[in-house]
Parts: C-alpha cells; structure tokens; sequence
C-alpha cells in the first residue's frame, strides 16, 4: 500500500495524494514528499524506483531483507537503512525501514505495519504548523527520532522483567527462570545490532557529511545522535543487569544443589549404618549369642534407631539436615 502526503508552505499537510501525482508534483512544485509504502509488492517497488529515478543498487537492497543498518548517498538522494521495534507476542521484533531522502521528498519502505510511522505523521502535522515551510531533513529527523524514542520503553521492560526474575530466583529458582533470562538476552542481543550501527548512520548526519541538508539541521540530528548514545548505554546497563541477574541464578541454584546433596549424603549415610548393622545380624553364623537371646530383636531395632537419632543430631548440627 503507497500512502502519499505533501507539504506545502501555505496549505500545510495534504493527505491521499494519487501516485500518478508524484511526477507532475516533483516537476511543477517545490512542495516536499512524503511517501510511505508499506507492505511493498514488486511492481510498487519497480513503481516507485521509475517515479524517483532510483539507482538499481539502491531498490536491490530494499529488495533484500534484513539489510545491515548503514546509510548510502547517491547523486540525487541518500539511502538510509534503519530498524524500528514491534512487539510480537511480547518479544520486541526489529523491523528494517528503508528511507530514500533528498530535499524534494521522503520516502520509506517498511514491512507491516509500523507505529512509528503513524506517531511521525501527527508530529509532522505539528511540525508545519510551527516551521510552515517544508524541509525534508525535519521530517527524516522526525521518522527517525520517533523511531529512536520507542526503544527506550522496550529496553526498560527488559529491565523490569529482569528485576521481577531476579527477585523470583532469590525466592526460590526455576528452570522457567532460566529460560526467561536467556529470552531476555536474546532480545537485548537484537536490539544491541541494529543500535550499534544506528550511531554510525547518525554521524555523518550530524557533522553534515551529506551535501543534501542545510547546516541548519545539525543540531536536530546531534541531538538524535545523542539520543542512540543514550539508548546503547542504557542496553549495557541492562546487559550488565542481566548478567547478575544469571550469576544469581546460577549461584542460588548450585547452592540449593548443594543442599539437596548434603540432605542425601545424610540419610545415605544413616542408611548405611542400619543396612550395616542388619547385615551383621542376618548372616546367621552359628556361633552368635544373639540369636539365642530372647531380646536380641528389638535390641538391633533399638541399636538401629538409636544409631539413626545419634546421627540426625550430629547431622543437624552441622546443617546437613
């Protein structure tokens, strides 16, 4: 589906504009662009490649999926490979976002749909309103900043739920620990790979490597580059958190192990001893007085209890029971 906005200085928003407008708009007007494709077939590809005039390199790697993050510039145009975040059954799921951006128009290729980019159309709204006239580096650094600010609630609901494990661990672990904990570490290892070259994309943004966006716009895209430092510290934080948190569980369960052993030890130990004192008694030797003793059973019953009380308390003492 190709949804089309455009920003005029006067008029501010227009939404619904037919594709079969976007030619005649990029040679008529200076209006900017705003096309969002979601859920891209190959014709709409091959569609918006021969409207844009896009580089066959370029749509390549919008037709591959899980593109390494990174930002290409071309003639006319950068390309930007970014990732936003989606929650799928509550596992928060990267989902590639490619941009092409140049002074005329913003374009953006996304599976599915995305959160971010319906949050980015009503920040726009507002944006016009104050600025009235259209810059496209504005509206990229809008997408991305919105992009952005939705991984800080994910990575602190990691964290939460690394909390909420570790105080379950100290009361008493499970195997369902343990395998929360590693889902969490998968999840913080995807988010870690798509932030990590996100600062790397942002940089050349902020020290106006691209010839595309005016001076004016660096102090948008140093702040968002800001912001990805700050996102990627607070992953080291949660990872650092999650790493106690494992170390907890590993330690509390090797000690509740040890317990359990220690129990075992015990009775296998005052077994032994009763096993060993009944094994005496039932090797029926001729030459033993107790089998002619009226009291020699229930003086090996009370042999056998009074070894087990003896060394239950020996055991207790020593917090082996």
């Amino acid at each position: 589906m190709i949804s089309v906005k455009r920003h005029t200085g006067s008029d501010g928003v227009e939404n619904d504009i037919p594709v079969s407008a976007i030619r005649e708009i990029l040679e008529r007007d200076e209006d900017l662009l705003w096309v969002d494709v979601t859920d891209p077939t190959d014709d709409d590809i091959d569609q918006i490649g021969q409207i844009f005039q896009f580089h066959a390199l370029a749509l390549e790697d919008t037709n591959r999926q899980q593109t390494r993050p990174k930002i290409d510039q071309y003639d006319e145009f950068l390309l930007i490979v970014f990732y936003g975040l989606v929650d799928e059954d509550g596992d928060p799921v990267p989902r590639e976002i490619d941009l092409f951006v140049s002074p005329r128009y913003v374009v953006t290729i996304h599976d599915g749909p995305l959160a971010a980019m319906a949050t980015t159309a009503e920040r726009w709204v507002d944006d016009v309103a104050r600025n009235g006239e259209p810059h496209a580096e504005l509206l990229l650094y809008t997408i991305l900043d919105t992009i952005v600010e939705d991984y800080l609630p994910v990575i602190g609901d990691l964290g939460d739920r690394v909390d909420a494990i570790e105080a379950s661990v100290l009361d008493h672990s499970t195997h369902g620990d343990q395998r929360k904990l590693l889902q969490i570490k998968r999840d913080l290892g995807r988010i870690r790979r798509i932030v990590g070259p996100a600062r790397d994309i942002l940089r050349p943004l902020a020290q106006r490597d691209t010839s595309l966006f005016s001076e004016a716009s660096l102090p948008y895209f140093r702040a968002l580059y800001d912001d990805v430092q700050r996102v990627s510290d607070a992953i080291d934080m949660q990872q650092e958190q999650l790493e106690n948190a494992l170390d907890v569980y590993l330690s509390m369960s090797s000690y509740r192990l040890n317990e359990v052993v220690k129990r075992l030890t015990a009775w296998s130990i005052i077994l032994m001893t009763v096993t060993l004192i009944a094994g005496i008694y039932g090797m029926n030797f001729v030459f033993m007085p107790e089998l002619d003793w009226f009291l020699g059973y229930p003086f090996a019953l009370a042999l056998m209890l009074l070894v087990t009380g003896v060394l239950a308390v020996v055991f207790r003492k020593i917090d082996w029971w």
